[in-house]
């Protein structure tokens, strides 16, 4: 009975729309009204500035790294911990608090892979930050870190290995629209 309890507060916290909270404290009504009509840090930063991709990132992981940090110390199974970022992703791609819209999923996805090897972690930023600096496209920058996650998953961190090619899969798919604008450039 914990256990499922704690899926739905994953769920929950999954939903906390940081973006969106971010961007209305500092006046903007709806972020999903402006830029790419995302909820994440990419388009909060590209309305209030770069130090808010930050804080937004920072929050956004937080919030799962302390979520998995506490499904470890409720259940060991590793299955478990699964659902459990399963629930994270699902609240935060499909948020109660926003009707059911949300997020791509980065941020989140940054959170758990702090909590399952912070060697899969840096990893999977110095990935995002050589791309981003190449190209200066932070959506292009996720979506190469994330298709090379399962890869280096699978050798740093292999009892994960399954839930990081779900998030992989899970956030490509959120992405599914910057991905076709990208084929067309």
């Amino acid at each position: 009975m914990k256990a499922l309890l704690y899926l739905i507060i994953a769920y929950l916290v999954g939903s906390i729309p940081t973006g969106y909270l971010i961007a209305r404290w500092c006046g903007v009504q709806d972020i999903r009204k402006h830029g790419s009509g995302n909820i994440g840090a990419t388009n909060v930063a590209r309305m209030l500035g770069h130090n808010y991709f930050f804080i937004v990132l920072f929050i956004d992981a937080l919030k799962a790294f302390l979520c998995i940090t506490c499904g470890y110390s409720i259940v060991t199974e590793e299955s478990y911990v699964h659902f459990l970022s399963t629930f994270l992703l699902l609240g935060n791609g499909h948020s109660l608090f926003l009707h059911f819209t949300g997020g791509k999923g980065v941020g989140t996805a940054v959170g758990m892979l702090t909590a399952f090897s912070f060697s899969l972690l840096l990893s999977f930023i110095g990935i995002w930050l050589a791309i981003f600096l190449l190209t200066h496209i932070a959506g292009l920058a996720s979506i190469v870190a994330l298709v090379l996650l399962p890869c280096i998953g699978y050798y740093s961190a292999y009892n994960t290995f399954i839930i990081q090619l779900f998030i992989a899969l899970w956030c490509l798919y959120r992405h599914r629209d910057n991905i076709k604008k990208l084929v067309k450039k």
